[in-house]
Protein backbone atom coordinates (compact mmCIF):
# COMPACT_ATOMS: atom_id res chain seq x y z
CA UNK A 1 0.00 0.00 0.00
CA UNK A 2 1.27 3.46 -0.81
CA UNK A 3 -1.54 5.18 1.06
CA UNK A 4 -0.60 4.11 4.60
CA UNK A 5 2.56 3.16 6.47
CA UNK A 6 0.73 1.02 9.01
CA UNK A 7 -2.61 -0.77 8.90
CA UNK A 8 -4.06 -2.49 11.95
CA UNK A 9 -7.03 -4.65 12.83
CA UNK A 10 -9.43 -3.19 15.41
CA UNK A 11 -9.76 -5.43 18.47
CA UNK A 12 -13.47 -6.25 18.41
CA UNK A 13 -15.11 -9.21 20.13
CA UNK A 14 -18.24 -8.97 17.98
CA UNK A 15 -19.31 -7.50 14.65
CA UNK A 16 -19.47 -3.70 15.02
CA UNK A 17 -22.61 -1.71 14.44
CA UNK A 18 -22.99 -0.09 10.99
CA UNK A 19 -21.00 3.13 10.75
CA UNK A 20 -18.35 2.00 13.25
CA UNK A 21 -15.04 3.88 12.99
CA UNK A 22 -11.99 2.78 14.94
CA UNK A 23 -10.63 5.51 17.26
CA UNK A 24 -7.07 4.64 16.22
CA UNK A 25 -5.68 4.21 19.73
CA UNK A 26 -5.43 0.42 19.90
CA UNK A 27 -5.84 -2.75 17.97
CA UNK A 28 -4.73 -6.27 17.32
CA UNK A 29 -0.96 -6.59 16.88
CA UNK A 30 -1.31 -10.16 15.62
CA UNK A 31 -2.70 -8.97 12.27
CA UNK A 32 -1.23 -5.84 10.71
CA UNK A 33 0.56 -4.39 7.68
CA UNK A 34 3.72 -2.28 7.88
CA UNK A 35 4.82 -0.58 4.66
CA UNK A 36 8.36 -0.30 3.35
CA UNK A 37 7.68 3.32 2.30
CA UNK A 38 9.65 4.71 5.28
CA UNK A 39 11.88 1.75 6.15
CA UNK A 40 14.35 3.38 8.56
CA UNK A 41 11.66 5.03 10.65
CA UNK A 42 9.41 1.95 10.63
CA UNK A 43 12.27 -0.33 11.61
CA UNK A 44 13.32 2.16 14.26
CA UNK A 45 9.84 2.30 15.74
CA UNK A 46 9.55 -1.50 15.88
CA UNK A 47 13.05 -1.73 17.42
CA UNK A 48 11.91 0.73 20.08
CA UNK A 49 8.88 -1.49 20.76
CA UNK A 50 11.13 -4.56 21.07
CA UNK A 51 13.40 -2.62 23.46
CA UNK A 52 10.40 -1.69 25.59
CA UNK A 53 9.33 -5.35 25.61
CA UNK A 54 12.82 -6.38 26.74
CA UNK A 55 12.63 -3.90 29.62
CA UNK A 56 9.18 -5.21 30.57
CA UNK A 57 10.40 -8.83 30.47
CA UNK A 58 13.26 -7.95 32.81
CA UNK A 59 10.63 -6.62 35.23
CA UNK A 60 8.45 -9.72 35.03
CA UNK A 61 6.69 -9.44 31.68
CA UNK A 62 4.06 -7.57 29.75
CA UNK A 63 1.90 -8.13 26.71
CA UNK A 64 3.44 -7.08 23.41
CA UNK A 65 0.13 -5.63 22.18
CA UNK A 66 -0.21 -3.45 25.27
CA UNK A 67 3.33 -2.10 24.94
CA UNK A 68 3.03 -1.51 21.19
CA UNK A 69 -0.09 0.64 21.63
CA UNK A 70 1.30 2.43 24.71
CA UNK A 71 4.27 3.50 22.58
CA UNK A 72 2.12 4.33 19.57
CA UNK A 73 -0.15 6.51 21.71
CA UNK A 74 2.87 8.18 23.33
CA UNK A 75 4.06 9.01 19.80
CA UNK A 76 0.61 10.45 19.04
CA UNK A 77 0.69 12.65 22.18
CA UNK A 78 4.32 13.81 22.32
CA UNK A 79 5.20 14.67 18.74
CA UNK A 80 7.82 11.91 18.67
CA UNK A 81 9.68 13.20 21.69
CA UNK A 82 8.90 10.24 23.93
CA UNK A 83 7.86 6.63 23.40
CA UNK A 84 7.95 5.28 26.96
CA UNK A 85 11.32 7.01 27.50
CA UNK A 86 12.61 5.55 24.22
CA UNK A 87 13.23 7.04 20.81
CA UNK A 88 10.17 6.73 18.52
CA UNK A 89 12.31 5.48 15.63
CA UNK A 90 12.43 8.80 13.83
CA UNK A 91 8.70 9.37 13.50
CA UNK A 92 7.51 12.64 15.00
CA UNK A 93 3.84 12.64 14.09
CA UNK A 94 1.03 10.29 13.16
CA UNK A 95 -1.81 10.88 10.73
CA UNK A 96 -4.90 8.67 10.92
CA UNK A 97 -6.80 7.87 7.69
CA UNK A 98 -6.31 11.23 6.03
CA UNK A 99 -7.14 13.26 9.17
CA UNK A 100 -4.94 16.11 10.39
CA UNK A 101 -1.54 14.94 11.64
CA UNK A 102 -0.87 14.91 15.39
CA UNK A 103 1.84 17.56 14.93
CA UNK A 104 3.83 19.41 12.26
CA UNK A 105 6.62 17.39 10.63
CA UNK A 106 7.86 16.50 7.16
CA UNK A 107 5.91 13.73 5.43
CA UNK A 108 8.85 11.34 5.87
CA UNK A 109 8.63 11.75 9.66
CA UNK A 110 4.86 11.24 9.81
CA UNK A 111 3.47 7.73 10.24
CA UNK A 112 0.24 7.50 8.27
CA UNK A 113 -2.04 4.77 9.58
CA UNK A 114 -5.53 3.39 9.27
CA UNK A 115 -7.61 0.44 10.41
CA UNK A 116 -8.53 -2.47 8.20
CA UNK A 117 -12.25 -2.45 7.48
CA UNK A 118 -13.68 -4.42 10.44
CA UNK A 119 -16.61 -5.60 8.30
CA UNK A 120 -14.16 -7.32 5.93
CA UNK A 121 -11.53 -8.49 8.46
CA UNK A 122 -13.28 -10.29 11.33
CA UNK A 123 -11.65 -10.89 14.72
CA UNK A 124 -13.09 -14.25 15.72
CA UNK A 125 -16.71 -13.24 16.26
CA UNK A 126 -18.99 -16.12 17.16
CA UNK A 127 -21.31 -15.29 14.26
CA UNK A 128 -18.63 -14.56 11.63
CA UNK A 129 -19.81 -17.56 9.60
CA UNK A 130 -23.02 -15.61 8.90
CA UNK A 131 -20.95 -12.96 7.07
CA UNK A 132 -18.60 -15.33 5.26
CA UNK A 133 -19.39 -13.94 1.81
CA UNK A 134 -18.37 -10.43 2.96
CA UNK A 135 -15.10 -11.37 4.71
CA UNK A 136 -11.60 -11.08 3.26
CA UNK A 137 -9.81 -12.41 6.34
CA UNK A 138 -10.64 -14.01 9.65
CA UNK A 139 -8.36 -13.75 12.68
CA UNK A 140 -9.53 -16.24 15.28
CA UNK A 141 -8.33 -14.33 18.34
CA UNK A 142 -11.74 -14.45 20.06
CA UNK A 143 -12.68 -17.93 18.86
CA UNK A 144 -12.37 -20.85 21.28
CA UNK A 145 -11.75 -24.56 20.71
CA UNK A 146 -13.63 -25.91 17.71
CA UNK A 147 -14.82 -22.43 16.70
CA UNK A 148 -11.33 -21.77 15.35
Amino acid sequence: SRAYDYMYQPELSSRPKPGYESPGDGGNTGFFFASANKPLHMQGFFLAVVSALDVALEKGGAADQTIFWMMFNALRRTGGKDCLSLNCGGFRCVKKCGAKPSCEAPEGETLEYCAFDPFKHATGWADAINFRSELISYHANYAKSDEK
